[in-house]
């Protein structure tokens, strides 16, 4: 339950969240950046010649974005395609917006999904569970707090 985590994250310790959850969840999302960049090389490789030129283009977009700490609001990560307006700040020299992204993952009504980045993060579940935690618990174990 997506409130009941948020719940959770909000009670965390400043220390611990700066120190030990911000890395842990940056290496969680990179392992999802990575199956998501695959995905995407999969799915595509069976298209058309002019579709699957695309896929390097949609492959570089793939950003992993720390969300702004605003008063009350836990610590997280996004894994995705940045919005137009971060593109332009950011990816400079990257080349035009990929918006087709979401036709990809949620299909149009002439075109079925073929979905690569929620698939990313079903299948890495238990992985993203298991960086979180041990990288929590490594900064517990290694006095993290006393220090």
């Amino acid at each position: 339950n997506s409130a009941a985590m948020q719940a959770q994250l909000r009670a965390i310790p400043e220390k611990l969240e700066k120190k030990a959850v911000k890395p842990a969840l940056r290496a969680a999302a990179g392992l999802v950046k990575k199956s998501a960049q695959r995905n995407l090389v999969d799915i595509l490789s069976r298209e058309p010649e002019d579709i699957r030129r695309q896929t390097g283009h949609l492959r570089k977009f793939v950003q992993i974005v720390a969300l702004r700490q605003k008063k009350g609001y836990p610590v997280g990560t996004i894994i995705g395609i940045p919005r137009k307006s971060n593109v332009q700040a950011g990816l400079k020299g990257k080349g035009v917006h990929p918006f087709y992204w979401i036709f990809l993952e949620r299909g149009t009504t002439k075109k079925p999904a073929r979905p690569w980045l929620s698939p990313a993060f079903e299948s890495n579940k238990e992985r993203v569970d298991d960086i979180i935690k041990s990288g929590i618990d490594a900064f517990i174990r290694a006095g993290g707090f006393d220090k």
